[in-house]
């Protein structure tokens, strides 16, 4: 305790004779400590919105197209028989799953204002949850004799709610006059502009399905953190999850991340460069008055500590007035959508944050442990090369 009471004196006394020279001392520390919040906020918010942008967009491909599609392994369409079988399993291995019957095929959409090659897809009564359509339709009703389409398509054709279309399967030259009953918009322009949802009983016999035929079985879940593997230990089906199916649109979505890790490398490395300076021209600049402490009675060792907790100290109030303000800009684009992007292009309405406070802690540690280090090596070097004892004899 009295050591530490001793440290303050010295500080207080140290602080005084800086007085002298407040201005210049004051732009170092405030290049010090500017640095450090500019090298927060610019590292923590960049990785929390790319985080954030890569969360957002993988939520939304698996509401929209199920975690995960159980297949028959011989190429064949499945049976109500065998969705029998796969209900149980699934029933008895997860909770809080949602699973529906799906069958998806190319068909032709076809209006007075043109027409347009689309995927179809059928589901059971339970696929309005599996693929949460309801968070996705802005205009009209999902009904089971009518169809819904995305909002790219209704807008190139010009179809409105209620207007007949038809319908043309040219697999089996199937032709159905049939009535839109709903528009979604997902953002995503594959399932915008290429595909239409419906009813399995209603459209199975237009597509060629017999009555209890289907192609696979889709589930999804609202459980954070849900994984399925192998569901079926059998060889009679097969699991492709959504990251098989998305495998490519997932490597352009994880394509930025080295770029942008590049680009958080070299702030990070300006930042130490700035920081580094500012502690070595504090010392530099101070020397003289570094004598007459050592003249006070300090000794080196005492003299590489001060200088220690001083930038430690004004690290620290860099570190959390830099958390304050990554928290004020959080809540302010989370609640006030400060930030908007085109949905056409990125897929979302404004800029998404997933903040981790373990971003902050991992980046607090590096930089304390850096500016610990470059204040001990530049403060023996000043010892080493500008020993006071010989400042104090010349």
């Amino acid at each position: 305790m009295i050591r530490i009471r001793k440290y303050f004196f010295l500080l207080k006394r140290f602080i005084q004779l800086f007085n002298k020279n407040f201005l210049f001392n004051t732009f170092i520390n405030f290049l010090f400590l500017s640095s450090i919040i500019f090298c927060f906020t610019t590292i923590v918010l960049t990785t929390s919105i790319n985080e954030g942008f890569k969360k957002d967009i993988q939520e939304k491909i698996i509401n929209l197209d199920g975690y995960a599609r159980i297949y028959s392994n011989h190429s064949l369409p499945l049976k109500n028989s065998e969705f029998t079988i796969i209900k149980k399993i699934l029933s008895d291995e997860y909770k809080n799953i949602e699973y529906t019957q799906l069958i998806n095929s190319e068909i032709i959409l076809k209006t007075s204002n043109g027409s347009e090659g689309v995927f179809i897809n059928l589901f059971d009564n339970n696929g309005m949850n599996v693929f949460n359509l309801n968070d996705f339709i802005i205009e009209g009703d999902f009904k089971k004799d009518a169809l819904t389409i995305g909002s790219s398509i209704a807008k190139k054709l010009s179809i409105n709610i209620n207007d007949d279309i038809y319908l043309f399967n040219h697999k089996n030259n199937n032709v159905r006059f049939v009535k839109v009953s709903a528009i979604f918009e997902t953002n995503i322009a594959d399932y915008d502009k290429h595909t239409i949802y419906a009813d399995i009983d209603s459209f199975k016999d237009f597509l060629g399905y017999s009555f209890d035929a289907f192609d696979c079985v889709v589930i999804n879940s609202k459980q954070d953190n849900f994984e399925v593997n192998n569901i079926v230990k059998n060889n009679d089906f097969i699991t492709v999850t959504w990251e098989d199916r998305f495998s490519n649109f997932l490597l352009w979505l994880f394509s930025y991340d080295i770029p942008i890790k590049v680009l958080l490398l070299f702030i990070f490395i300006v930042s130490l460069l700035n920081i580094s300076s500012s502690i070595y021209l504090d010392l530099l600049y101070n020397n003289k008055n570094n004598t007459l402490l050592y003249i006070f009675g300090l000794r080196k060792q005492e003299f590489i500590y001060m200088y220690l907790f001083k930038n430690v100290y004004i690290y620290l109030i860099g570190s959390f007035l830099s958390y304050i303000l990554i928290r004020i800009f959080i809540y302010i684009q989370l609640s006030y959508d400060l930030i908007s992007i085109p949905k056409s292009i990125y897929m979302l309405s404004s800029v998404p944050i997933n903040f981790d406070v373990n971003y902050f802690i991992y980046l607090f540690s590096i930089l304390l442990a850096c500016i610990i280090f470059i204040t001990l090596l530049f403060s023996i070097l000043t010892i080493t090369l500008n020993n006071p004892s010989k400042l104090i004899k010349k």
